[in-house]
């Protein structure tokens, strides 16, 4: 089957997935791993990179590289492995001003990974834009 960004926008954002972002079980992080581990590889590897080209397109990547391999490897290194990935593709989102074309709701997951990254500096910065966007009511 295969995998569209709106998929996995869809999927992300279903009422079902919704309820669990911060309170995962087993069985979730066991059904994103069955449905989204190999897409998760071909975006960790490059091949999805075209979809860097659309608002939707790079929200589904930084989804799939900054938030569904913490349910897929919950508890290994390995959960954190494509953050470096995900920060650049949201810089990219920001230089085209796509963070200026989707709503809040999915804002705040573009910009997520620069929360979960360990430079202080990420985190201080997406503050700083998150609260000019906010302020300028870009959303």
């Amino acid at each position: 089957m295969k995998i569209a960004p709106r998929d996995i926008i869809d999927y992300w954002y279903s009422d079902r997935i919704r309820a669990c972002w911060f309170s995962s079980t087993p069985e979730l992080d066991r059904e994103i791993y069955n449905q989204f581990a190999q897409i998760w590889r071909d975006a960790s590897e490059g091949r999805l990179d075209g979809w860097c080209d659309t608002p939707e397109g790079c929200l589904a990547l930084v989804i799939l590289l900054d938030q569904f391999p913490r349910n897929m490897f919950r508890g290994k290194a390995k959960s954190f492995s494509t953050g470096t990935q995900a920060i650049a593709i949201v810089r990219l989102a920001i230089k085209r001003g796509f963070d200026k074309k989707i709503d809040a709701e999915q804002l705040s997951f573009l910009y997520l990974p620069f929360m979960h990254s360990e430079n202080e500096a990420d985190k201080l910065w997406v503050i700083n834009i998150d609260h000019t966007t906010y302020k300028e009511g870009n959303y």
